[in-house]
């Protein structure tokens, strides 16, 4: 009993609880702003509006050409010299918002170069230009909070953003419909961006100087691989969305899919929250193979127990939750909604774990052939299944590229975790 006191004293000490309970109340949220806006707009009007968004996510999973991940990992390397990171950040941000105008340019031309298959998402995409920008300029803020270990203040931001998110939103889409939606979500992340810097100013920005050769070989080859990697890790959900629109060019299957991903997605907040709060640790630890598979097995324990849980209890009452939730409208979802729910526990207790641990170890090339080889298998399975079973052969397509992750993420990273370990190597865990 006393370890349990003393162990939850320490973790709320070091920002845990206020990490999880932040991403809680933010997918809440999320969740309840995605249910209010599928009652809100119409059917077809949800149906247009998810598919440009799908559309525009496609080049947002490039977004800051990787800046995030490198000043995470790389600035945390650096913590005790803030001169450096005072460089890192400035060379990263600088590119990173660079990028973003130039993804916010090549929106707008595709929307008007490029017919797509539903009516009216053409403008709809194009309306969406700015997204990418406005959402990095938060992020690279927050990125820094992590650096730093200021964890409660991390916390506090992101619910601030959430809530702005939620209040505008609604309350554009339910004056101004789906262009209302997004001119609501541009503010809300102006807004939090204008309040983070306001709260947590950066000095040294100005005289930060110059990177070294190396320092800059350093940044591009993990934000260029890491770009890569997180690409095509959020292309994968993003997929089943385009090519049912593609496929079957119906709004209405759209909106049923689009449903059917709206809670798994939003549950692999409590991986990502973990993972937010492990990270700088297991960077520090990177070398220390006892630390570092003791913890990884006591993590990856941990989360097969809790995610079963959850995706039992989710796959049993498919139906109830999709009607009670979403309304009558959308009953036809549940099935592919318990499809998903296998798909989720795959990724939240055996892949994104390992694969986020990966980076810590420096290993983002396996990322990137991992997520090749997801992509393909995502793809070829959703041209043979989508074509006879609709939204549950999306569904199934997403599951298997994702089962490809369980299996093959967690047995590189031990391997990687015991290869540091020497001759200890087969003692680690």
């Amino acid at each position: 009993m006393h370890k349990i006191r003393s162990l939850s004293k320490r973790l709320f000490s070091t920002g845990f609880f206020h990490i999880f309970g932040a991403s809680t109340i933010n997918k809440f949220i999320t969740a309840f702003l995605s249910i209010a806006i599928v009652r809100i707009l119409s059917k077809d009007d949800y149906g247009t509006y998810s598919y440009a968004l799908n559309i525009a996510s496609f080049f947002v999973i490039f977004n800051g050409l990787g800046a995030t991940s490198a000043l995470l990992q790389l600035c945390c390397e650096a913590q005790d010299d803030r001169k450096l990171v005072d460089r890192l950040y400035s060379y990263g941000s600088h590119w990173g918002i660079g990028t973003d105008i130039a993804i916010g340019v090549l929106i707008v031309c595709t929307s008007q170069l490029v017919p797509l298959a539903l009516p009216d998402a053409n403008m709809m995409l194009a309306a969406l230009c700015l997204y990418p920008l406005f959402a990095l300029l938060f992020e690279l803020r927050l990125t820094m909070l992590r650096v730093v270990l200021r964890n409660k203040e991390y916390a506090r931001m992101t619910n601030v953003e959430t809530i702005l998110l939620c209040v505008l939103s609604l309350a554009g889409a339910w004056f101004w419909g789906a262009y209302g939606l997004i001119a609501g979500q541009y503010v809300a992340y102006l807004f939090s961006y204008v309040l983070v810097r306001a709260r947590n100013p950066m000095g040294g920005m100005a005289e930060a100087g110059r990177l070294s050769r190396q320092e800059r070989r350093d940044y591009w080859r993990i934000a260029l691989i890491s770009s890569l990697n997180i690409g095509l890790s959020q292309a994968l959900p993003l997929l089943g969305v385009f090519l049912v629109g593609v496929i079957t060019a119906s709004e209405a299957l759209v909106a049923d899919y689009k449903v059917a991903t709206t809670i798994p997605f939003a549950l692999l907040f409590i991986p990502s929250a973990l993972v937010t709060y492990i990270y700088p640790y297991f960077v520090k630890h990177k070398s220390d193979c006892r630390w570092t598979m003791k913890r990884y097995c006591q993590l990856t324990g941990g989360a097969v127990v809790v995610m079963g849980g959850i995706t039992i209890v989710c796959f049993v009452l498919a139906e109830d939750l999709i009607t009670l939730i979403f309304g009558d409208q959308y009953a036809k979802s549940a099935p592919a909604f318990q499809v998903m729910m296998v798909g989720f526990f795959l990724a939240a207790s055996l892949r994104q774990l390992a694969g986020n641990l990966l980076v810590t170890q420096r290993k983002v090339e396996f990322n990137f052939l991992l997520g090749i080889v997801s992509l393909a298998v995502a793809i070829v399975l959703s041209l043979l299944l989508i074509p006879a079973y609709s939204t549950v052969g999306a569904a199934w397509a997403y599951t298997g590229a994702m089962a490809v992750g369980a299996v093959w993420a967690p047995l590189y990273y031990i391997r990687v975790v015991k290869s540091r370990g020497g001759s200890e190597g087969a003692e680690c865990c």
